[in-house]
């Protein structure tokens, strides 16, 4: 018996969007590769955790992005939805 390959981890914010966008692209991943199997890894981000002051004081360029990118380069996750 073959064994099954990894699932394809992909990286996304855990927001309602977020995973609606990842998800689509999972979908168009599964049509396009029957028989991949894909699986989210969600993560929430200084700007999710952070809605009480703005974007410009916590960071500015990256706050919904860097932990993201931080799951594909700590190997946690093979590449980002975002």
């Amino acid at each position: 018996m073959t064994p099954r390959p990894a699932p394809l981890r992909l990286a996304t914010r855990s927001s309602d969007l977020a995973v609606w966008q990842a998800e689509h692209v999972a979908g168009l991943l599964r049509a396009a590769h029957p028989g991949i199997d894909v699986v989210l890894v969600r993560t929430d981000t200084v700007g999710d955790r952070r809605q009480d002051v703005p974007i410009s004081e916590i960071g500015g360029k990256g706050v919904f992005a860097t932990e993201v990118q931080r799951l594909v380069l700590d190997g946690e996750a093979d590449a980002a939805v975002h």
